[in-house]
């Protein structure tokens, strides 16, 4: 499906894509379930949770602060 829509409205729903970490054809095919009231597909949910490991991962491995010694 190829759909054009107004710049401004482009950065708009890739910034929205990019915060959940989902490619953008998934964060509006999830946009348009939910108007709809149709289910999510299984695939958004899989990427879903991928993004949420990585974030998780990406959270864990952040350096923590280490108190000066003499």
């Amino acid at each position: 499906m190829l759909v054009r829509v107004p710049i401004d409205h482009h950065n708009l729903y890739e910034r929205k894509a990019e915060e959940l970490g989902i490619p953008l054809g998934s964060w509006v095919t999830m946009q348009l379930a939910e108007l709809y009231d149709l289910p999510i597909p299984e695939y958004i949910h899989e990427e879903l949770a991928a993004a949420e490991q990585r974030r998780r991962a990406d959270e864990s491995r952040q350096e923590l602060p280490m108190p000066r010694t003499a």
